[in-house]
C-alpha cells in the first residue's frame, strides 16, 4: 500500500503543482510571483514530482499485477516458462494459487469469507496480519500439476 499511497501523492502534488508552473512559463521574470517559493524551486520539484512519479507508478502496477495473479516475482517468471511449455502442449496453465482477482486481493487484506477484518480495513493504514502463518498458502485447487512436465521441456 506504501507504493500506492506514494503514487497518488505524486499525482495530487503534480496537480496541484499544474497551476503555479503554468505561471512560471507564461510569465516574465520580473512579473508579480504570488508563493514564498521561488520559481526555480518550484519548477525543478514539478519536473522532479513527474520524473518519480512515473516510475514509482511502475512499481506500483507491477506489484498490483503480482498481487491480483498471486504470484511473487520469482514465481511469475517460473510460471512464465511453464506457460510456455503448457501453450506447445495445447494445455493451460493455472497457478494453483490464484483465486482470483476478488479471492487474492481478499487473501491480501485478510477480508473476506477466509479473512478476519471488515472490508474497510483494506483501507486503512494499520497493520493486518496475513492468512496462514506465511509458510504454507492455501491452494485455490485448480493449478496445473507441474511434476507432469518432462525434464526435456525445462531445458
Amino acid at each position: 500500500m506504501l507504493l500506492t499511497y506514494t503514487t497518488l501523492a505524486c499525482v495530487y502534488f503534480v496537480y496541484m503543482g499544474f497551476g503555479p508552473l503554468m505561471l512560471i512559463a507564461e510569465h516574465e521574470d520580473d512579473a508579480f510571483w504570488p508563493y514564498a517559493l521561488p520559481r526555480s524551486l518550484v519548477a525543478f520539484s514539478e519536473v522532479l514530482t513527474v520524473g518519480m512519479g512515473f516510475v514509482i507508478g511502475s512499481m506500483t502496477a507491477w506489484h498490483w499485477q503480482l498481487v491480483l495473479t498471486a504470484q511473487t516475482t520469482l514465481e511469475h517468471h517460473s510460471n512464465s516458462q511453464v506457460r510456455l511449455i503448457c501453450a506447445k502442449k495445447g494445455e493451460k496453465f493455472t497457478n494453483a494459487y490464484d483465486f482470483g482477482v476478488v479471492g487474492n486481493l481478499q487473501n491480501l487484506f485478510n477480508i473476506g469469507r477466509r479473512g478476519h477484518y471488515p472490508w474497510y480495513t483494506a483501507f486503512l493504514p494499520i497493520r493486518i496480519p496475513p492468512i496462514g502463518n506465511g509458510k504454507r498458502f492455501e491452494k485455490s485447487g485448480q493449478g496445473y500439476v507441474q511434476h507432469s512436465l518432462e525434464k526435456d521441456d525445462l531445458v
